[in-house]
């Protein structure tokens, strides 16, 4: 890290003295050639502290961003299925309370990235085949219109 500071420090201050020398040049007749001078002097200032090799670049923190990412999306991954399942045993219980009760139900659960809940799609496997509509029904009143709720035969159809 005090290799780093080294080499800002360097920028910082060859920065300042290029500044200082183009305001005391007496005429811009020879102002390009300075300019390419200061512009060596710069460069060489910054690729001193790499090429004698004290610069020493650690990635290290780069991979520990990159595998707090992944921890960060596998959280996610849980708490939506987490949402999914809760929000499937309230409608569970709503439904048995309305005496139509579903064997089974799946919730698929989207996070925006403004932190808003959309339920996309339902799946539910009926107690009885008779209740399917009302509980299709039933399940579209208590979430709206644009939820998606089908009926499915198999556990398989609902993952």
């Amino acid at each position: 890290m005090s290799a780093m500071r080294i080499l800002v420090a360097s920028a910082c201050f060859m920065s300042v003295g290029i500044c200082i020398a183009q305001t005391l040049l007496p005429e811009r007749k020879f102002d390009r050639q300075m300019r390419i001078i200061f512009s060596l002097l710069f460069i060489a200032a910054i690729a001193s502290p790499i090429m004698s090799g004290r610069l020493n670049f650690d990635f290290s923190e780069l991979s520990d961003s990159v595998t707090a990412f992944a921890d960060v999306y596998d959280i996610e991954e849980d708490m939506r299925r987490e949402i999914g399942k809760n929000i499937a045993d309230g409608l569970a219980e709503e439904l048995s309370a309305r005496g139509i009760p579903a064997e089974k139900i799946c919730v698929d659960v989207n996070i925006e990235d403004e932190n808003c809940i959309s339920i996309t799609n339902i799946g539910f496997i009926p107690l009885y085949d008779k209740d399917a509509e009302e509980i299709s029904a039933t399940i579209k009143f208590l979430l709206g219109e644009d939820v998606v709720v089908a009926e499915v035969k198999t556990d398989e159809e609902l993952s």
